[in-house]
């Protein structure tokens, strides 16, 4: 991970521990470096990216400020990030349903502009404390995900491909609509057949802008809560 990323984190975990709210005013450059032993364009880096992230935001002549505690978001589930599957909340297990090798992905994936070529087919179910609130299905792409293993998928797959393969995962795109749920994705939600559920398609891409996940993620009307935000730059 490149040291930007590293330092960002590092202010973000900084802003969690000291429970820094909104229009807290946050050390100048020069503190950063001293505090946290990073070179100042590796500072100016990380604030940027947070900037872009929503987690602050920058005044001209006064300084830098929390815009948001990513602590204060523990229910809720970024719709903004991408970081594939992502929560605020530490306490989300995944139990695997199924992982197999597929000669081609659907047509709908293909459609979404994954590669069509053999790829890996991972079906988790996310579980909170209050019961299962997402079915996760993905595809992805063995041209730039080659080996997936149980052990993989039962943790963080997007960990692995970062740290383990040293992709670099850039962006992603969401497609949502409301759907109602069929008897089998009632059943794994403990829901009833026809209820209603935010269906969430989302296309993953590596920073040469190669898709190689495309996933289908259908949530649990009672138990799922979303946040999105605008950047500053958007209303700049």
């Amino acid at each position: 991970m490149k040291k930007y990323k590293i330092l960002a984190n590092e202010i973000i975990e900084f802003i969690i521990e000291k429970n820094l709210k909104r229009g807290y005013k946050l050390p100048k450059v020069n503190e950063f470096q001293q505090t946290f032993g990073y070179g100042k364009s590796t500072v100016l880096q990380a604030l940027t990216l947070l900037d872009q992230q929503g987690i602050i935001y920058k005044v001209q002549g006064s300084g830098v400020f929390v815009r948001r505690n990513p602590g204060d978001l523990k229910e809720y589930v970024a719709l903004t990030e991408n970081l594939g599957f992502y929560s605020n909340n530490q306490n989300v297990k995944t139990r695997v349903l199924k992982l197999e090798e597929l000669r081609l992905p659907p047509k709908w994936a293909v459609e979404k502009g994954l590669p069509a070529s053999p790829c890996y087919s991972v079906k988790r179910i996310r579980i909170k404390e209050d019961g299962p609130f997402v079915i996760e299905h993905s595809y992805y792409s063995q041209q730039s995900v080659p080996y997936l293993s149980r052990e993989i998928v039962e943790g963080s797959i997007f960990s692995y491909i970062r740290q383990a393969l040293g992709k670099d995962i850039r962006f992603s795109e969401k497609y949502m609509h409301v759907v109602k749920l069929t008897d089998e994705q009632a059943e794994f939600l403990q829901l009833e057949e026809n209820d209603p559920a935010l269906e969430i398609k989302e296309v993953f891409s590596l920073s040469d802008g190669q898709i190689f996940d495309v996933s289908r993620l259908v949530y649990n009307y009672k138990n799922s809560k979303f946040f999105s935000q605008s950047s500053d730059e958007i209303l700049s």
